[in-house]
């Protein structure tokens, strides 16, 4: 598949997400990207590509690597013109 309006994140919530535990989204065609916005609409994470089993695995942190606070999360999936939108709640 191309689109990727399927995409399920899990485990939702995530407690304590880490790179032994991550937060795993699926469902996603290879290629895909998956970034993470906080609820106020900054960029939180950038440039998650799906692998070829069509997962994105995110670790919990920003984009400097450190961990996200507890709270909820907002994610955009997108491959091409197909987009998906969702959420997944962190708790530390």
């Amino acid at each position: 598949s191309t689109t990727v309006d399927r995409v399920v994140a899990y485990p939702n919530p995530a407690i304590s997400p880490s790179p032994l535990e991550p937060i795993i989204f699926t469902r996603l065609p290879d290629g895909a990207l998956v970034t993470i916005y906080a609820i106020g609409g900054e960029r939180i994470r950038d440039g998650l590509v799906a692998d070829g089993a069509g997962e994105v695995r995110w670790d919990g942190n920003d984009d400097e690597g450190a961990p996200t606070a507890s709270g909820v999360y907002f994610f955009l999936a997108r491959l091409g013109d197909s987009k998906a939108r969702g959420r997944v709640a962190v708790v530390r």
